[in-house]
């Protein structure tokens, strides 16, 4: 019988290794039957893959070629895959290190305990599923959710008894032909890839971020809760266009009524403004106080990218603040 295994995870890993893929080329395989099952199954280069860690090896042992994985992120679950065969095939110590550089290049290792993720799972067929947990328990009859303690955590194994239904709405959505590609590709919006970028490092570092987070008749680009503190820890403005006295604002009422620490996110022109223009005025107290840090676009992708691939290491060394 067809299992489903569900997958929670960074929305960085998936996206780096689920939506977008990773070409063969990047995971420099050098086990030849590895590197030949990819070649027949990822024939345009482009390798979508998940991994476990070894504490989970058992549920690893029990996934086989076309079950379902289903990835679990921020209450829902957005995509899922079919999956095509597993790594290690052999548990040797030849065929877990080249498993573990393949994790290593793809996800790095995880901050929490410098560990990452060796028992790899390649996938394919990845659809767009966009299944919230309320209809996932409906379809299953679990009760997970999206809050501390009732969320999914970590993978399982969706028990046999619960996944007919589950495997009905499945099978509708994967024999339905995939809509074709857009002709002309979509020029890509730097506000909303900044935004992204500093939701995955909120995640990465250990808060509980939230995108277009609105209270108080106040929208903010991006904020990172640190439960049970009431009141984002963090809140982010990413100013690209419009008006930038506006958005120091907003910046300036979340600091007053939960005292956060604030970001600002522009390119250098923009920054140069706030600080000779706004922060000289009423806006002053921001400054004074150090409340505000002003980030140019290029540091802030600079730092996503180095907090992607070097927080283990942080955590190792001790670095970390607390």
């Amino acid at each position: 019988m067809v299992k489903v295994f569900l997958a929670p995870g960074l929305l960085a890993h998936i996206r780096r290794s689920v939506i977008e893929g990773v070409h063969r080329d990047e995971l420099a395989i050098k086990d030849s039957s590895l590197k030949k099952l990819i070649e027949h199954y990822y024939a345009s280069g482009n390798v979508t893959l998940w991994g476990l860690k070894d504490a989970l090896r058992g549920l690893w042992k029990k996934a086989k070629s076309e079950d379902y994985l289903l990835f679990y992120h921020a209450g829902g679950f957005p995509y899922a895959g079919k999956i095509s065969f597993l790594y290690p095939f052999k548990e040797t110590a030849e065929q877990l290190e080249e498993a573990t550089k393949i994790a290593e290049k793809v996800w790095g290792k995880d901050p929490k305990d410098g560990k990452t993720w060796s028992y790899l799972i390649f996938i394919y067929d990845v659809r767009e599923v966009n299944i919230p947990l309320q209809k996932f328990n409906e379809l299953t009859g679990y009760g997970f959710e999206a809050k501390p303690g009732k969320a999914v955590i970590r993978s399982i194994k969706v028990r046999e008894d619960r996944a007919e239904k589950l495997l009905t709405f499945l099978h509708n959505i994967f024999t339905t032909p995939t809509k074709p590609p857009t002709i002309t590709p979509t020029p890509p919006d730097l506000h909303e890839e900044i935004v992204q970028k500093i939701y995955e490092l909120g995640e990465i570092i250990g808060y509980t971020p939230e995108k277009k987070w609105r209270m108080e008749g106040y929208e903010y680009d991006v904020v990172w809760h640190k439960p049970p503190r009431v009141g984002p820890k963090c809140v982010f403005e990413v100013h690209i266009k419009g008006n930038l006295g506006d958005a120091l604002l907003r910046l300036k009422h979340a600091h007053d009524r939960w005292e956060s620490q604030l970001f600002l996110i522009s390119t250098e022109d923009q920054l140069n403004e706030a600080k000779t223009k706004y922060l000289i005025g009423a806006l002053h107290e921001l400054a004074e106080t150090g409340a505000l840090t002003l980030l140019k676009i290029d540091d802030l992708k600079e730092f996503h990218n180095f907090k992607s691939q070097y927080e283990w290491l942080e955590k190792r060394l001790g670095l970390r603040p607390r």
